[in-house]
C-alpha cells in the first residue's frame, strides 16, 4: 500500500514570508481631508490700458497660507450677498511684503533696493536679464507701482533683495516711495476679471474659497471673508485707443507720428506729463515748439 504524502504544515497559522502591504487608498486619506486653509489677503488692483490694451480688467494675485493650500474658487458679488463664480485660482502665486522701505528713483533704477519677504505664499524669485525687465516679463505690483527686476538676490528663505536694475513706473504707473510692509506680488501671475463699464464707480466684493492641494476639502461660502473694491476704470482709453494714463507727449515719442527736437538733455530720463488740452486725435501729426530746455 502507498505511502501517502506527509500533510503540508502552511496554512493560515503560518508566517507570512513578506509583510502585508497597506490597503490601498488608506494612505492618501489624511491628504484628501487635508485642511486647505484661508488665503492670504489679496491684492486687488486695476492696471493701466497700457498693459491691458485698453480693456477693462481687475488683476487679482491670491496665495495660500498653508502648505496644504492648492487654490481657490473666485466668487464675486454686486451686493455682498449674492455671489457668483467667476474663475478658479491655482498654487503657484507669489506675494509678500517690503521689509524695508523703498524710494522714489529714477527710470532705470540702479541706485535703490527692493527688498521682500515671500514667507506667507512660500514664494521663489528668478534672477533675470536687463532685456527681461524692459519687457515687463518680472512684472511686479509693490504698493501701486509697477516693477519690473532683474538681479534677485536671496538673503535667507523666501527673503529676497532686488536691485541693481529696476523699471520704475511701467506702463504709466506712478513712482513713488513705499514704506516697509507694503505689499508686493508678481503681477503676471494674476487671475484676471474683465468687467463692464457700467460697473466704474461701483463696489464689487469677492471671496474665495480654498481647497486643498488635490482639489478636497473646499471650504464653505458662507465661512470665507468678503474683500470689497472699488472699480475705477484705470484700463479705459482716450480717443484713438490712446490709455488714459498716458501723457500726449508720450505718445508722439512713442507713435513717431510727430519730431520733436529737445536740444541736449543731460538727464537720462524726461518726466513729460503736462495739460496740452485738446489737441484732437492724439495720433495725429502735430508740433510743438518748447524752446530751449
Amino acid at each position: 500500500m502507498m505511502a501517502l504524502p506527509p500533510v503540508s504544515t502552511s496554512g493560515v497559522n503560518t508566517a507570512l514570508l513578506y509583510g502585508t502591504q497597506v490597503t490601498a487608498g488608506a494612505g492618501i486619506v489624511p491628504i484628501i481631508n487635508a485642511d486647505p486653509g484661508n488665503i492670504n489677503p489679496p491684492i486687488i488692483f486695476e492696471p493701466p490700458g497700457a498693459l491691458t490694451n485698453c480693456q477693462l480688467e481687475i488683476f487679482i494675485i491670491v496665495t495660500g497660507a498653508s502648505p496644504n493650500w492648492g487654490g481657490c474658487q473666485v466668487w464675486v458679488s454686486a451686493d455682498d450677498t449674492t455671489f457668483g463664480v467667476i474663475g478658479t485660482i491655482g498654487r503657484g502665486g507669489v506675494q509678500g511684503v517690503l521689509t524695508a522701505p523703498f524710494p522714489a528713483g529714477a527710470d532705470p533704477d540702479r541706485a535703490n533696493t527692493l527688498s521682500v519677504d515671500l514667507t506667507e505664499s512660500a514664494g521663489t524669485l528668478t534672477a533675470a536679464t536687463a532685456h527681461d525687465a524692459d519687457l515687463g516679463l518680472t512684472l511686479a505690483y509693490v504698493d501701486g507701482e509697477l516693477v519690473s527686476y532683474c538681479s534677485a538676490t536671496l538673503t535667507s528663505l523666501h527673503h529676497y533683495n532686488l536691485s541693481n536694475y529696476l523699471r520704475r513706473g511701467a506702463y504709466g504707473t506712478s513712482i513713488g516711495a513705499h514704506p516697509a510692509g507694503s505689499a508686493f506680488g508678481l503681477a503676471l501671475a494674476a487671475f484676471i476679471h474683465e468687467y463692464p463699464a457700467n460697473l466704474i464707480g461701483q463696489t464689487l466684493y469677492f471671496k474665495f474659497t480654498s481647497f486643498n492641494s488635490i482639489g478636497a476639502q473646499p471650504q464653505d461660502l458662507a465661512s470665507v471673508t468678503a474683500y470689497p473694491y472699488k472699480v475705477t476704470g484705470a484700463g479705459q482709453c482716450q480717443a484713438g485707443g490712446v490709455a488714459a494714463n498716458v501723457c500726449p507727449t508720450t505718445v508722439v515719442l512713442a507713435g513717431g507720428a510727430a519730431e520733436i527736437d529737445w536740444g541736449s538733455l543731460d538727464s537720462t530720463c524726461i518726466i513729460d506729463c503736462a495739460d496740452w488740452g485738446h489737441l484732437g486725435d492724439p495720433l495725429a501729426p502735430f508740433c510743438i515748439d518748447e524752446g530751449h530746455l
